[in-house]
């Protein structure tokens, strides 16, 4: 199994890989049949969603909006608390 061929999905290769497989097994508590089921569910929840092309091109009016708001997250500072910088006007 995994998703569907053809699908953009398909091309994602983590989706295809061990650590993948752990992840939904260790969730499931290591029973097999749940974890299939669970990521049989999540590649349905991947296509009927078109999550890979989202993440290709989140926002089509993102240079837009950063031109003339732009702000980021810069990372943490020495106690973990983020760190986040706009700079409106």
């Amino acid at each position: 199994d995994g998703p569907a061929p053809g699908s953009a999905e398909a091309d994602v290769g983590y989706l295809r890989s061990e650590h993948m497989l752990v992840r939904f097994l260790v969730a499931r508590q290591w029973d097999v049949d749940k974890a299939c089921l669970m990521l049989r569910e999540h590649y349905k929840w991947l296509a009927e969603t078109k999550m890979a092309v989202l993440l290709k091109d989140p926002w089509p009016d993102e240079g837009h909006i950063k031109k003339y708001y732009p702000q980021a997250y810069h990372g943490t500072d020495k106690l973990g608390r983020p760190i986040y910088i706009e700079r409106p006007g």
